[in-house]
């Protein structure tokens, strides 16, 4: 394993065990910024990747980085339920075009189109998101 995959990795389990449920404790903004950027960070990656058979694992992946996210946002939603209200509409929308448009692209070769949503609309809807949680 490479550094910075061992990095990503170390980085991505130390959120999920700070997502844990713990009784009356709130997940603070900077992991979900942390899970936010893997789930992004693992998109990204995956726009210079030909093989399905590996797009197929990389999207495991953001989806593993994405159902971290969102267990913090439901632990945050019980202290913080503005700025998580404010996010989802963000997020919701992020995922679709991910999960509709981006990856399906992908998978049919389409890189250049999916590069274009990829570096576009998802770009802006990400900063959208990190001002939501106060992302540095």
């Amino acid at each position: 394993m490479t550094k910075p995959t061992l990095h990503r990795l170390l980085l991505l389990l130390t959120v999920l065990l700070t997502a844990l449920p713990v009784q009356a404790q709130a997940t603070p903004p900077e992991y979900a910024c942390a899970a936010l950027g893997e789930a992004r960070a693992g998109l990204m990656r995956m726009l210079d990747v030909r093989d399905p058979r590996l797009l197929m694992r990389m999207r495991a992946q953001v989806h593993y980085a994405s159902a971290v996210l969102e267990g913090m946002l439901n632990g945050m939603s019980a202290t913080d339920p503005e700025r998580v209200a404010a996010f989802k509409p963000h997020w919701e929308a992020f995922k679709k075009t991910r999960e509709l448009a981006i990856i399906p692209a992908l998978m049919l070769g389409g890189h250049d189109d999916a590069r274009i949503l990829a570096t576009g609309v998802q770009a802006e809807r990400l900063e959208e998101m990190k001002k939501v949680l106060g992302c540095r």
